[in-house]
């Protein structure tokens, strides 16, 4: 994959950014002027939004010193936060999770994590299981039984992990389902499960919509398949060097990969910070 710096003329007022492969490096680690830039970017009328699958909570507590001058999709896209102003959140009816929680309860080495608005609720205790949980989710409740009586809370996403092996072993096991919910290969461990129409690209949409601004003022940066249909809702798409190679091929850009400060040097360019 080749990496060319974005020739953009259009005038980029929001930048959404994923976090996991793409903002992240390997090691989980923000790039050092990270907060810098938001700031400046702010000053030059330019959002930034951190559109991922993890937990607001979990973003607010990495992201505490800027959070008030970002956008905030999270749950890929099932929640939506104006620094710390919730402006979106799914629902999913109880009747139309509880099939699928009974079905990945019998799958002896996947697990479930029902994403409330207030916190995530896990039935599982394993130790490795918990260090991804504590990860992706701040705020997080245990509990015996996820389904009796039902958690009080609107469950607007469900993820499912298996260790490293998502695509090959959840997948599969989620088809049957397709035709209720968006199945999206969140990362090597995890897929989520949404309301069908709800995803990162129609929250960028509805932030678009938000900030009266249109998909030629928006720059999207991402490297996995849940990071698709954000793709399609701006024009300035850009895919990290280690992108999935299906992402790679709907992205207008290239940029380099998360571990060679792809997403910085790119907006370095872009906006003379």
């Amino acid at each position: 994959m080749e990496w060319t710096y974005p020739q953009i003329q259009d005038d980029i007022k929001l930048v959404a950014l994923d976090m996991d492969g793409t903002l992240l490096d390997s090691q989980k680690r923000l790039p050092p002027d990270f907060f810098d830039a938001v700031h400046a970017l702010r000053a030059k009328g330019v959002r930034c939004c951190i559109a991922s699958g993890r937990q607001y909570y979990a973003l607010l507590r990495d992201l505490e010193p800027v959070a008030d001058d970002l956008l905030f999709l999270a749950e890929n896209g099932s929640i939506i936060f104006d620094g710390r102003q919730n402006i979106f959140t799914q629902d999913l009816p109880y009747w139309l999770y509880r099939p699928v929680v009974e079905h990945i309860r019998q799958v002896d080495d996947c697990q479930i994590v029902l994403c409330g608005a207030r916190a995530a609720y896990i039935e599982q205790q394993d130790p490795a299981y918990l260090h991804q949980i504590d990860l992706y989710y701040a705020r997080r409740q245990l509990r015996e039984d996820l389904l009796a009586p039902p958690v009080e809370d609107a469950v607007c996403k469900l993820a499912v992990y298996c260790d490293r092996r998502a695509e090959q072993r959840v997948l599969p096991l989620l088809e049957e389902y397709r035709d209720r919910f968006l199945v999206s290969l969140a990362g090597s461990d995890w897929v989520d499960m949404m309301l069908p129409g709800t995803n990162k690209g129609s929250g960028l949409t509805r932030l678009q919509q938000y900030l009266g601004i249109g998909p030629d003022n928006c720059m999207a940066f991402g490297d996995y398949l849940n990071d698709l249909q954000m793709m399609g809702a701006c024009t300035h798409s850009v895919a990290m060097h280690n992108a999935h190679p299906q992402l790679a091929a709907v992205c207008r850009h290239r940029a380099p990969s998360n571990d060679q400060d792809g997403v910085m040097r790119v907006l370095r360019h872009q906006f003379d910070l």
